[in-house]
């Protein structure tokens, strides 16, 4: 008897320090609802989190969230870019905080969720999903399913975010680097690039900057590669994105527009926080788009970080091709043609 005592004292002394380890976490909804219907998704994501047995909750308490209402104010998009949020979670003693999106979408709701690590301000997970939740139960679906999204392509949280500039010996042992759920690596010449996913589509979260012939440097600047991407024409953004991704069609980015809300708001979703002249993106789901202007077989070039143009697959007319179009001063994604041989930014999508 004695010794099954010992033993089950251990093991509760045991569960219990586990338990302490867990890294504490702090959860706040944004969107377009009541405030009564954020309130009790974020008490439903904080359940939802501490059954998957990574985190452990804190209380949303009226501080915390007075203090995001504040740095809400002084952001003219309405929402808090990661940096803020790193700086809060310090300031609560958390070591993450989930931020989460509820959004109406044809007559349902669309939950998008992301953790953020505040030592380093890197989005580690994303997940969402979708739900009518006209019910209680609604929101309990809704919520675990957005939860059990955001770990599903990876087992364990990272604690650092990938190098964005590796320094390989060759392009051969940059290669080995395995994809990640937030990165890969195009094996042609060894560049690491963010990647997000959104409903069912695995984006690039940066745009496309291979040296594929035909693709030009913003004004010819090396600089403005790094900063913004490459431009190609038409037919060289058809064949210039690494394998296990090519360039998107309209019915693929008709799909992005839709999961992030409809046109009108889309680009403010989709937009960086940073980057563009007038700061109008929430950048909500990670898609981080650059305003990379455009340019011409002419040398011209103009617009880089006013406005960001994004090449489609899809032909419209006998030399004409379509693209997407977000705007500093819009919040709206918008669909124009164009000659195929403008120069305009790449996106990849996952095959």
């Amino acid at each position: 008897m004695k010794k099954l005592l010992f033993f089950i004292f251990i093991a509760l002394f045991c569960a219990g320090a586990f338990a302490q380890e867990l890294p504490k976490i702090a959860v706040y909804v944004t969107g377009d609802v009541p405030n009564n219907e954020k309130e009790a998704l974020g008490t439903r994501i904080l359940t939802s989190l501490v059954n998957s047995g990574r985190y452990i909750a804190i209380e949303r308490s009226k501080s915390f969230l007075a203090e995001i209402e504040k740095e809400h104010t002084k952001q003219r998009s309405g929402d808090i870019d990661d940096g803020q949020i790193s700086a809060l979670g310090k300031q609560f003693g958390v070591k993450y905080i989930c931020i989460a999106a509820i959004t109406p979408v044809l007559g349902e709701f669309q939950v998008s969720a992301r953790i953020v690590d505040v030592e380093t301000a890197v989005v580690i997970f994303i997940g969402e999903a979708f739900s009518p939740m006209k019910t209680t139960n609604d929101l309990a679906l809704v919520s675990d399913q957005a939860v059990k999204n955001m770990f599903s392509g990876r087992t364990t949280p990272a604690s650092k975010p990938e190098p964005a500039k590796p320094k390989p010996q060759t392009v051969q042992q940059t290669a080995r680097n395995v994809e990640t759920a937030t990165t890969f690596t195009d094996r042609r010449d060894g560049k690491v690039y963010k990647k997000v996913a959104i409903g069912g589509q695995v984006w690039m979260a940066e745009n496309l900057n291979y040296a594929a012939d035909d693709g030009k440097c913003y004004e010819n600047k090396s600089s403005k590669c790094e900063e913004y991407g490459r431009l190609y024409n038409w037919a060289t953004a058809n064949k210039a994105c690494p394998a296990g991704y090519h360039l998107p069609n309209d019915d693929e980015w008709n799909t992005l527009i839709g999961n992030v809300g409809g046109t009108k708001t889309a680009g403010k979703k989709l937009k960086s926080t940073i980057g563009w002249k007038k700061n109008t993106g929430t950048d909500a789901y990670g898609f981080s788009a650059l305003p990379g202007g455009y340019g011409n077989s002419d040398g011209y070039f103009d617009d880089a970080g006013y406005d960001g143009y994004w090449w489609s697959a899809t032909e419209s007319y006998a030399g004409l091709a379509s693209r997407r179009d977000m705007y500093f001063n819009n919040e709206g994604v918008y669909k124009y043609n164009d000659s195929k041989t403008g120069l305009f930014s790449v996106r990849c999508v996952q095959d």
